[in-house]
């Protein structure tokens, strides 16, 4: 089977990222000053010298405030820092490398002595980890990374790398996708950002499942560059090649909802005539599952990578100290589907992010004997994460991470976070009234 796989031009949506840009200084109390840019990248290692241990002051720089995604990780990150009783700040990544570097430099010229991350470039991280060596400031990052690097190739002020189990969880929601489909029919699949390391595994994941179902054709597939816009325009295409399309693959919330006003753009029905999947467990999806538009989505919860990326800087700013396998860690999604939905949307939608988790109970230094990470999470396998990205030329596992799996120390954190695991994902909210 041949399939399309043409190039698109991305294309900004200046108005969709103003608006949810507006959005998310409204909703985190920042002002426009605040989150302006403009600092150049002469910064240098005296800096850390005035950087006060346990006074965390970290900050947080999305891929782009135009993706749900995004603003839903940023507003938890600004959340879960005010319950640890940090100074949590939010720097716009406007999906451009140049503009995210801009937003770390000036957070690390206002004596931020944390940052997290969503990379709109994985091979900024190398030169980010040995800038936050520089600086003695932490840094730890969800998602894009430079294929093959990890902490334990950087210094120990690289702090995390935390990434959802793409392979299984996409796999997972493909063959919710083709079960419903009764294992027949053409469908298309609309991808993100050509050659990224999550798209990569996220369609490896997917055509594995797809492979074990004779009766699907996949008949095509373009980039969507992870937002709305640009995949509507990818979908409509894609819909006017192969009209006799029945379900489609969106490779995350935001692209499927470019996907949906495409079905609707032609007439169609979304969750009637053709079925579509994402993932991500964003809001928009949620609610989309419930109404019977959207079939399903692999919950890569947002608002806990906020929370788990703000915990992780308190403790190591607050002197916790890893074990090395629990410096990269993978977290398993939950499959949201029209039967599970309720929940989800009880806790995640009809309450306010500050109920979504509990991050003195995330935190190994709030709480250092009952912490509970809420959400399942595992040692990174490093083969898993970067399947279908060749190796380096002489690549070398790390010796921290090849000690780890053979010492036993995989096993003991495997089910040390199994035992803390105690408040699941769809359970009700953790926090209080």
């Amino acid at each position: 089977m041949t399939k399309d796989r043409s190039s698109q031009d991305p294309a900004s949506n200046n108005k969709a990222f103003a608006a949810s840009r507006r959005r998310f200084l409204q909703l985190s109390g920042l002002s426009a000053g605040a989150a302006a840019f403009g600092l150049g990248a002469g910064f240098g290692p005296g800096l850390s010298a005035a950087r006060a241990a346990t006074a965390a002051r970290i900050g947080f720089t999305p891929y782009t405030y135009a993706s749900t995604l995004s603003v839903q990780i940023a507003e938890a990150f600004k959340v879960a820092a005010a319950q640890l009783g940090a100074t949590g700040e939010s720097f716009d990544g406007q999906a451009d490398s140049s503009a995210q570097l801009n937003g770390i430099n000036q957070l690390i010229a206002k004596n931020f002595n944390g940052v997290s991350l969503e990379a709109v470039d994985g091979g900024s991280i190398r030169s980010l980890a040995r800038i936050a060596e520089q600086n003695q400031v932490y840094l730890n990052h969800v998602w894009n990374s430079a294929t093959w690097f990890t902490p334990w190739d950087s210094s120990e002020f690289y702090a995390l790398h935390i990434q959802p189990n793409e392979y299984e969880g996409f796999g997972q929601v493909t063959r919710v996708l083709l079960d419903a489909l009764g294992g027949e029919g053409t469908i298309v699949r609309v991808g993100g950002t050509l050659n990224d390391p999550s798209d990569v595994v996220r369609t490896a994941g997917a055509d594995a499942v797809i492979a074990q179902y004779p009766g699907i054709k996949l008949a095509g597939e373009l980039p969507g560059d992870w937002a709305p816009e640009p995949a509507q325009r990818a979908a409509s295409a894609l819909l006017s090649r192969y009209p006799d399309t029945r379900g489609i693959i969106a490779q995350n919330d935001d692209i499927a909802t470019g996907v949906i006003a495409a079905i609707r753009a032609i007439g169609k029905v979304p969750g009637k005539d053709i079925l579509v999947i994402g993932t991500n467990g964003t809001s928009d999806a949620a609610k989309r599952i419930q109404a019977g538009t959207q079939l399903a989505s692999a919950i890569n919860n947002p608002s806990f990578i906020g929370y788990t990326l703000a915990a992780n800087l308190y403790d190591r700013i607050n002197g916790w100290k890893p074990d090395p396998l629990e410096r990269s860690l993978t977290f398993r999604a939950e499959i949201l589907t029209r039967a599970n939905v309720e929940p989800y949307i009880a806790r995640y939608i009809d309450l306010p992010v500050s109920a979504h988790f509990d991050a003195n109970l995330i935190s190994r230094v709030k709480s250092p004997d009952n912490w509970d990470p809420q959400y399942e999470l595992v040692p990174t396998d490093l083969d898993l994460l970067w399947i279908g990205q060749p190796k380096p030329e002489g690549y070398v596992y790390p010796e921290a991470y090849t000690k780890g799996r053979s010492d036993g120390s995989l096993e003991r954190i495997t089910k040390l976070y199994s035992d803390h695991y105690k408040i699941k994902i769809l359970d009700p909210s953790p926090v209080k009234a």
